[in-house]
Protein backbone atom coordinates (compact mmCIF):
# COMPACT_ATOMS: atom_id res chain seq x y z
CA UNK A 1 0.00 0.00 0.00
CA UNK A 2 1.08 3.57 -0.62
CA UNK A 3 -0.19 7.12 -0.71
CA UNK A 4 1.35 10.34 -1.95
CA UNK A 5 0.89 14.02 -2.61
CA UNK A 6 0.89 14.98 -6.27
CA UNK A 7 0.86 18.61 -7.30
CA UNK A 8 2.75 21.70 -8.37
CA UNK A 9 2.93 25.28 -7.18
CA UNK A 10 -0.67 26.23 -8.08
CA UNK A 11 -4.06 24.54 -7.75
CA UNK A 12 -4.20 20.83 -8.62
CA UNK A 13 -7.14 18.45 -8.26
CA UNK A 14 -7.52 14.73 -8.95
CA UNK A 15 -11.07 13.78 -9.98
CA UNK A 16 -10.88 10.14 -11.10
CA UNK A 17 -8.55 7.18 -11.53
CA UNK A 18 -8.31 3.79 -13.20
CA UNK A 19 -6.38 0.83 -11.76
CA UNK A 20 -5.11 -1.97 -13.98
CA UNK A 21 -5.29 -5.56 -12.75
CA UNK A 22 -1.49 -5.83 -12.82
CA UNK A 23 -1.00 -2.81 -10.61
CA UNK A 24 -0.37 0.54 -12.37
CA UNK A 25 -2.93 3.27 -11.85
CA UNK A 26 -3.76 6.34 -13.94
CA UNK A 27 -4.87 9.46 -12.07
CA UNK A 28 -6.89 12.08 -13.95
CA UNK A 29 -7.24 15.66 -12.83
CA UNK A 30 -7.07 19.39 -13.47
CA UNK A 31 -4.06 21.62 -12.86
CA UNK A 32 -2.88 25.21 -13.07
CA UNK A 33 0.74 24.08 -12.52
CA UNK A 34 2.86 23.94 -15.72
CA UNK A 35 5.69 22.48 -13.62
CA UNK A 36 3.56 19.58 -12.36
CA UNK A 37 5.65 16.86 -14.03
CA UNK A 38 9.04 18.61 -14.14
CA UNK A 39 9.00 18.84 -10.34
CA UNK A 40 9.13 15.04 -10.46
CA UNK A 41 11.90 15.00 -13.12
CA UNK A 42 9.47 13.85 -15.81
CA UNK A 43 8.84 15.36 -19.25
CA UNK A 44 5.12 15.13 -20.13
CA UNK A 45 4.05 13.67 -23.46
CA UNK A 46 2.15 16.88 -24.27
CA UNK A 47 2.89 20.33 -22.76
CA UNK A 48 0.78 22.58 -20.55
CA UNK A 49 -0.81 25.21 -22.82
CA UNK A 50 -3.55 27.22 -21.10
CA UNK A 51 -4.27 28.56 -17.65
CA UNK A 52 -5.97 25.37 -16.50
CA UNK A 53 -5.32 22.04 -18.21
CA UNK A 54 -6.24 18.41 -17.72
CA UNK A 55 -3.50 16.01 -16.69
CA UNK A 56 -3.19 12.23 -16.67
CA UNK A 57 -0.44 10.59 -14.62
CA UNK A 58 0.57 6.93 -14.44
CA UNK A 59 1.90 5.53 -11.16
CA UNK A 60 3.56 2.15 -10.63
CA UNK A 61 2.46 -0.42 -8.06
CA UNK A 62 5.01 1.19 -5.70
CA UNK A 63 3.60 4.69 -6.26
CA UNK A 64 6.39 5.91 -8.55
CA UNK A 65 5.37 8.41 -11.24
CA UNK A 66 6.30 6.76 -14.55
CA UNK A 67 4.48 8.74 -17.25
CA UNK A 68 2.19 11.70 -17.71
CA UNK A 69 0.64 14.22 -20.07
CA UNK A 70 -1.32 17.45 -20.21
CA UNK A 71 -4.36 17.99 -22.43
CA UNK A 72 -6.05 21.25 -23.28
CA UNK A 73 -6.08 24.45 -25.27
CA UNK A 74 -5.50 28.13 -24.64
CA UNK A 75 -8.48 28.45 -22.27
CA UNK A 76 -9.59 26.42 -19.27
CA UNK A 77 -10.26 22.69 -19.08
CA UNK A 78 -11.79 20.62 -16.29
CA UNK A 79 -11.30 16.86 -16.12
CA UNK A 80 -14.31 14.71 -15.29
CA UNK A 81 -13.79 10.97 -15.87
CA UNK A 82 -11.55 8.24 -17.26
CA UNK A 83 -12.20 4.67 -18.41
CA UNK A 84 -10.14 2.03 -20.23
CA UNK A 85 -11.26 -1.03 -22.19
CA UNK A 86 -9.54 -4.40 -22.15
CA UNK A 87 -7.43 -3.44 -25.18
CA UNK A 88 -5.75 -0.65 -23.22
CA UNK A 89 -7.55 2.16 -25.02
CA UNK A 90 -7.84 5.14 -22.68
CA UNK A 91 -10.93 7.38 -22.84
CA UNK A 92 -10.85 10.75 -21.07
CA UNK A 93 -13.67 13.24 -20.74
CA UNK A 94 -13.74 16.80 -19.55
CA UNK A 95 -15.07 20.26 -20.27
CA UNK A 96 -13.46 23.17 -22.08
CA UNK A 97 -13.85 26.75 -23.26
CA UNK A 98 -10.78 26.55 -25.51
CA UNK A 99 -11.39 27.28 -29.19
CA UNK A 100 -8.30 25.40 -30.40
CA UNK A 101 -5.99 22.46 -29.63
CA UNK A 102 -8.89 20.19 -28.66
CA UNK A 103 -10.28 18.36 -31.70
CA UNK A 104 -8.35 16.24 -34.18
CA UNK A 105 -8.97 15.87 -37.91
CA UNK A 106 -12.30 14.31 -38.82
CA UNK A 107 -13.81 14.94 -35.38
CA UNK A 108 -17.64 14.74 -35.22
CA UNK A 109 -17.65 18.09 -33.38
CA UNK A 110 -14.57 19.91 -34.73
CA UNK A 111 -15.28 23.32 -33.17
CA UNK A 112 -16.27 24.88 -29.87
CA UNK A 113 -20.02 25.48 -30.28
CA UNK A 114 -20.96 27.47 -27.16
CA UNK A 115 -19.46 29.14 -24.10
CA UNK A 116 -18.23 25.72 -22.97
CA UNK A 117 -18.39 22.22 -24.42
CA UNK A 118 -17.59 18.77 -23.25
CA UNK A 119 -14.80 16.89 -24.95
CA UNK A 120 -13.78 13.26 -25.34
CA UNK A 121 -10.30 11.97 -26.10
CA UNK A 122 -9.04 8.48 -26.90
CA UNK A 123 -5.39 7.66 -26.21
CA UNK A 124 -3.16 4.65 -25.71
CA UNK A 125 -1.54 3.94 -22.35
CA UNK A 126 1.56 5.91 -23.42
CA UNK A 127 -0.71 8.96 -23.97
CA UNK A 128 -0.48 9.06 -27.75
CA UNK A 129 -3.76 10.58 -28.99
CA UNK A 130 -5.89 8.56 -31.42
CA UNK A 131 -8.66 11.14 -31.73
CA UNK A 132 -10.34 13.94 -29.81
CA UNK A 133 -13.62 15.80 -30.28
CA UNK A 134 -15.74 18.51 -28.74
CA UNK A 135 -19.27 17.52 -27.71
CA UNK A 136 -21.94 20.18 -27.35
CA UNK A 137 -24.26 22.77 -28.83
CA UNK A 138 -24.86 26.51 -28.58
CA UNK A 139 -25.27 26.48 -24.79
CA UNK A 140 -22.98 25.37 -22.00
CA UNK A 141 -22.50 21.60 -22.04
CA UNK A 142 -20.79 19.40 -19.48
CA UNK A 143 -19.76 15.74 -19.68
CA UNK A 144 -19.67 14.27 -16.20
CA UNK A 145 -18.95 10.58 -16.72
CA UNK A 146 -17.96 7.93 -19.27
CA UNK A 147 -18.25 4.14 -19.40
CA UNK A 148 -16.62 2.02 -22.12
CA UNK A 149 -17.69 -1.43 -23.23
CA UNK A 150 -14.89 -3.81 -22.22
CA UNK A 151 -14.38 -5.53 -25.57
CA UNK A 152 -14.94 -2.65 -27.99
CA UNK A 153 -14.46 1.06 -28.51
CA UNK A 154 -18.18 1.74 -28.03
CA UNK A 155 -18.76 4.03 -25.07
CA UNK A 156 -21.41 6.04 -23.26
CA UNK A 157 -21.31 9.54 -21.77
CA UNK A 158 -23.60 11.34 -19.35
CA UNK A 159 -23.81 15.01 -18.49
CA UNK A 160 -26.03 18.07 -18.75
CA UNK A 161 -26.72 21.10 -20.94
CA UNK A 162 -28.52 24.44 -20.74
CA UNK A 163 -29.10 24.49 -24.50
CA UNK A 164 -29.69 22.03 -27.30
CA UNK A 165 -27.15 19.67 -28.83
CA UNK A 166 -27.31 19.30 -32.61
CA UNK A 167 -27.59 15.54 -32.95
CA UNK A 168 -30.02 13.29 -34.75
CA UNK A 169 -32.35 12.11 -31.98
CA UNK A 170 -33.37 8.55 -32.84
CA UNK A 171 -36.66 6.76 -32.32
CA UNK A 172 -35.08 4.87 -29.41
CA UNK A 173 -34.40 8.13 -27.57
CA UNK A 174 -36.33 8.37 -24.32
CA UNK A 175 -36.71 12.15 -24.57
CA UNK A 176 -36.29 13.91 -27.91
CA UNK A 177 -36.36 17.55 -26.75
CA UNK A 178 -34.87 19.60 -23.96
CA UNK A 179 -37.42 19.99 -21.20
CA UNK A 180 -36.19 22.80 -18.97
CA UNK A 181 -33.48 25.24 -17.97
CA UNK A 182 -30.86 22.51 -17.65
CA UNK A 183 -31.34 18.95 -18.84
CA UNK A 184 -29.33 15.82 -18.36
CA UNK A 185 -28.29 13.81 -21.37
CA UNK A 186 -26.94 10.36 -22.16
CA UNK A 187 -25.30 9.38 -25.44
CA UNK A 188 -23.88 6.25 -26.99
CA UNK A 189 -20.89 6.81 -29.28
CA UNK A 190 -18.75 4.51 -31.38
CA UNK A 191 -15.45 4.56 -33.24
CA UNK A 192 -13.84 8.01 -33.37
CA UNK A 193 -16.65 9.43 -31.24
CA UNK A 194 -19.38 9.08 -33.87
CA UNK A 195 -22.85 9.35 -32.33
CA UNK A 196 -25.07 6.24 -32.27
CA UNK A 197 -27.91 7.49 -30.11
CA UNK A 198 -28.67 10.41 -27.82
CA UNK A 199 -31.39 11.31 -25.35
CA UNK A 200 -32.20 14.21 -23.08
CA UNK A 201 -33.37 13.48 -19.54
CA UNK A 202 -35.15 16.16 -17.57
CA UNK A 203 -38.25 18.09 -16.59
CA UNK A 204 -39.11 21.80 -16.58
CA UNK A 205 -36.43 22.90 -14.08
CA UNK A 206 -32.75 21.96 -13.60
CA UNK A 207 -31.65 18.35 -14.12
CA UNK A 208 -28.19 16.83 -14.34
CA UNK A 209 -26.83 13.37 -15.06
CA UNK A 210 -23.74 13.01 -12.86
CA UNK A 211 -22.80 9.31 -13.12
CA UNK A 212 -23.43 6.37 -15.46
CA UNK A 213 -22.65 2.66 -15.24
CA UNK A 214 -22.89 -0.31 -17.60
CA UNK A 215 -23.72 -3.72 -16.17
CA UNK A 216 -22.46 -7.07 -17.47
CA UNK A 217 -25.24 -7.14 -20.08
CA UNK A 218 -24.37 -3.57 -21.24
CA UNK A 219 -27.58 -2.19 -19.78
CA UNK A 220 -26.93 1.42 -18.88
CA UNK A 221 -27.84 3.07 -15.57
CA UNK A 222 -27.75 6.83 -15.05
CA UNK A 223 -28.13 8.82 -11.84
CA UNK A 224 -28.33 12.54 -11.25
CA UNK A 225 -29.97 15.42 -9.46
CA UNK A 226 -33.13 17.38 -10.24
CA UNK A 227 -35.29 20.26 -9.08
CA UNK A 228 -38.11 19.22 -11.46
CA UNK A 229 -41.22 17.70 -9.89
CA UNK A 230 -42.52 16.43 -13.25
CA UNK A 231 -41.15 15.15 -16.53
CA UNK A 232 -38.35 12.96 -15.25
CA UNK A 233 -37.63 10.17 -17.73
CA UNK A 234 -37.08 6.62 -16.56
CA UNK A 235 -35.13 4.53 -19.05
CA UNK A 236 -36.41 1.12 -20.03
CA UNK A 237 -34.82 -1.65 -22.06
CA UNK A 238 -36.24 -0.27 -25.30
CA UNK A 239 -34.57 3.12 -24.72
CA UNK A 240 -30.92 2.04 -24.80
Amino acid sequence: LWDTYFGGQSDDQVCDCFAFEDGPVIALGTTESPELFSLHSLTPVEPHIGNKDIFAATFSVEGELINGTFAGGEGDEEASAIDINEFGQVFITGNTNSASSISTGGAPFPNLSGPSDGFIMQLDTMYNVFWSTYFGGEGSDYIMDIDVEEESDIFYIGGYTDGTIDLTVDTISAQTESGGQEDGFVAKLGENGVHEWFTYSGGPENDRIVSIQLDIDTSLYAVGVTSSDTGIVFFDEDSV
